[in-house]
């Protein structure tokens, strides 16, 4: 079975029918590309929650590709002072086109891409024709023939810029998944360090220097798991339920299946429930 990272690698040098394809098993393997189309639908019709998990799951997606960008293009993507970076025409790394990569989030809804494939595939399609477009080494990926109308929207023009406002909004500020995670669980410093086996100085550390690549996986499924359980269930009940012991966990509680990295077994086990309460 093939790797996220060389799935990624395809998505940034395979022709258009084969990243069609091969979009739907990196969204199956990778926790961020899963939650991104899913959160967008949301968040353009209404939801406030998801805002916060599109913009997020966009970003985290955005430096995937880039990273797996580096290995096939070192000489497009570099990284400059610790942060990824774009090499521009003047062979000069810059950050700030990176961020400008992350702006799409804003403009993905409203693509041909998604059009053409939906909300869910269609923003996925969208992100890595923004990044092959933006990489010099790279092919761009091309619609289909037949694929240039925008999308429509069952929302009317004041919701859709109100979903643009809140999108702008959630980039300008920078908000770490830790935050995230502690603030739904009303964990301390301490209790979040615990729950990913580091010392508590290492969590102050990755607020200031950015998650090391080795726990971003990590971090990025238990900030999921948390704004699942956010959007779902009533915030103030959210800490208690992470703290009880269930058969389900082995009799273990979900705060200490995270401890003893079992988190993409939590992820699957919570989605799965609240599926089963949709349709149950």
């Amino acid at each position: 079975m093939a790797t996220v990272e060389h799935t990624l690698e395809e998505l940034l040098s395979a022709p258009t029918e084969v990243v069609v394809e091969r979009v739907c098993m990196v969204s199956a393997q990778s926790v961020e590309w899963h939650e991104l189309g899913h959160a967008m639908e949301l968040a353009v019709n209404g939801s406030r929650p998801a805002i916060r998990v599109y913009v997020a799951s966009y970003r985290q997606a955005t430096r995937r590709l880039l990273e797996a960008a580096h290995h096939l293009y070192p000489e497009s993507v570099t990284h400059a002072d610790d942060e990824l970076a774009i090499v521009d025409a003047g062979g000069r790394p810059s950050v700030a086109a990176v961020v400008a990569l992350e702006g799409g989030a804003v403009q993905a809804p409203f693509s041909a891409w998604v059009g053409a494939y939906g909300a869910i595939h269609g923003v996925r399609l969208d992100l890595i024709s923004r990044v092959r477009a933006t990489l010099q080494a790279a092919r761009p990926l091309n619609l289909p023939p037949d694929a240039t109308a925008p999308p429509h929207w069952d929302v009317d023009d004041d919701a859709l810029l109100s979903f643009i406002r809140a999108v702008r909004s959630e980039l300008q500020h920078r908000r770490s998944p830790l935050d995230t995670i502690a603030e739904t669980f009303e964990l301390s410093d301490t209790e979040l360090a615990e729950l990913f086996g580091v010392r508590r100085q290492a969590v102050a550390q990755w607020r200031n220097d950015g998650i090391p690549s080795a726990r971003q996986e990590k971090v990025a499924t238990v900030a999921s798991i948390a704004d699942l359980l956010s959007r779902r269930l009533k915030a103030e009940r959210v800490p208690g339920i992470a703290r009880r012991t269930a058969d389900a966990y082995d009799g273990l509680t979900m705060l200490e299946m995270v401890s003893h990295d079992r988190h993409g077994e939590l992820l699957e086990s919570v989605r799965e429930s609240f599926d089963y309460a949709t349709t149950a």
